[in-house]
């Protein structure tokens, strides 16, 4: 009986010392599939951001020149009627495509902003209409190019 003990004894412990090498080959296993999962998933947000940067570097000059000509401040001049409507499109054209990269705050400030700016789908096959007061933009630019021309003749 106790060689059977002993016998059973040195089964377990056998089973044991045979158990711990692959249940630390299997733990190591799985810990290594998690960090190449998590540094995948780090990799991926990364690039996202890297996008989300570029698109708001492509979108930031042009929302800033709707920001001007509509409040008639900075280089508003530079950006006729038409100029305007043409960067609405090339901002509509980035925001839309790449909507899912953008939140939800950030979607309604997009589009809050264009509605300040622009009357959209006043008529089918036809481009947003401007809000900007044009006998204010009419008086403005005429104002200043007055001042200019006093400026360039030396007076």
């Amino acid at each position: 009986m106790i060689a059977a003990r002993s016998s059973a004894l040195d089964v377990a412990q056998l089973v044991v010392s045979a158990l711990t090498p692959i249940m630390l080959f299997v733990l190591g296993l799985l810990v290594t599939r998690a960090t190449r999962r998590f540094e995948q998933a780090e990799w991926a947000n990364r690039k996202v951001v890297e996008r989300k940067l570029t698109l708001y570097e492509d979108m930031s000059p042009l929302i800033n020149d709707l920001y001007c000509f509509f409040n008639l401040v900075g280089h508003f001049q530079e950006v006729t009627p038409p100029d305007a409507v043409s960067r609405k499109r090339a901002l509509d054209r980035l925001f839309y495509t790449h909507a899912p990269l953008f939140g939800k705050e950030f979607k309604q400030r997009y589009e809050s902003f264009m509605s300040a700016c622009f009357q959209v789908f006043s008529a089918v096959a036809q481009d947003a209409k401007l809000k900007a007061p044009i006998d204010a933009q009419k008086r403005v630019r005429a104002r200043d190019g007055d001042q200019r021309e006093r400026i360039r003749q030396g007076s």
